[in-house]
């Protein structure tokens, strides 16, 4: 376990050893803004960034916000983080590292579509679902996102972790 868990004394239930720490919303990833495919790329990258967030906030209001409504993958995520807060689940310090971006590739069957595969690197961290505790070792794994530019932005229309890791 990341260090000494305290409990609630009210419920019984672990307390998040970071209920106290203010997150902020991740920094921008110079050139995301950009309808290019190095600047696909980089909002991919950001997107790690927005998930991790997420996660560590029980906040998925940022997935949304740079998500397509037919990306699946986020709106899962997003229910997963909404269902755990409501258990009065946490996750302490989830912190990912994009260690290599590969180049965006657009999509031959969907012109302005482009795909990124992204390896990432998480370290460990605890999550509390509301009834369990779960030690989860550091990682390194590769993850897709499908993006299209739309009007001034990027947005996420497919992401996830290829082969299931």
């Amino acid at each position: 376990m990341s260090g000494r868990i305290d409990v609630d004394p009210a419920t019984g239930k672990p307390m998040n050893p970071n209920r106290d720490r203010n997150y902020e919303p991740p920094r921008e990833v110079e050139g995301m803004k950009d309808n290019t495919a190095q600047g696909a790329s980089r909002f991919a990258e950001y997107f790690i960034y927005v998930t991790d967030y997420a996660w560590n906030t029980g906040d998925p209001a940022l997935i949304g916000a740079v998500s397509a409504d037919e990306c699946e993958w986020c709106k899962e995520t997003s229910r997963q983080i909404t269902e755990m807060k409501h258990a009065d689940g946490w996750v302490d310090n989830l912190y990912s590292k994009v260690l290599q971006s590969g180049d965006a590739m657009e999509a031959t069957d969907q012109p302005g579509t482009w795909g990124v595969r992204l390896h990432v690197r998480t370290e460990p961290t605890t999550i509390y679902t509301g009834s369990e505790l779960h030690d989860i070792p550091s990682r390194d794994a590769l993850f897709d996102v499908l993006l299209r530019w739309n009007d001034d932005t990027w947005k996420v229309i497919k992401a996830g972790w290829p082969n299931g890791n």
